[in-house]
């Protein structure tokens, strides 16, 4: 059985398409996150928050920019929100765990557990919303 060049030169097509939203996604949760984490590190400059707090904040950070992310992701693709949600929720999530692999930082406890699914979960979400928007949108029009 052989495959068109038509068809070949078509999944080559989604397939970039795919991956350039991936990046762009990926790049805009990155963003959210870092401008977040700046604003937590003024916040701690100027008044005192308990230490015990910041993983719980770094990690609400963290879910929150996996959420933009996979609203992003899901609305420039238009189909499948869940399952880019989740794709990118475990990007950034995978991004975080090896930066703090190769920062020597690294510290697996069972609350790791907690993290990676709130991450992973609020990116679903937010895959989920970015198909609802762009359904709204597309029947406005």
């Amino acid at each position: 059985m052989s495959v068109s060049k038509r068809t070949v030169k078509l999944n080559n097509t989604v397939i970039k398409k795919l991956a350039i939203n991936f990046i762009l996604s990926t790049a805009m949760g990155v963003i959210v996150l870092l401008l977040l984490l700046c604003l937590v590190s003024s916040i701690l400059c100027t008044m005192e928050i308990p230490v015990a707090s910041l993983v719980t904040i770094t990690t609400a950070c963290t879910a929150f920019s996996a959420l933009i992310s996979g609203l992003i992701f899901s609305m420039l693709q238009g189909q499948n929100g869940l399952v880019l949600g989740f794709v990118s929720g475990v990007a950034i999530y995978a991004g975080i765990f090896l930066s703090a692999l190769f920062s020597g930082a690294l510290d697996l406890s069972s609350f790791s557990v907690l993290k990676i699914s709130s991450i992973v979960i609020a990116g679903m979400l937010g895959g989920y919303w970015g198909i609802g928007i762009r359904e709204k949108r597309r029947n406005r029009h």
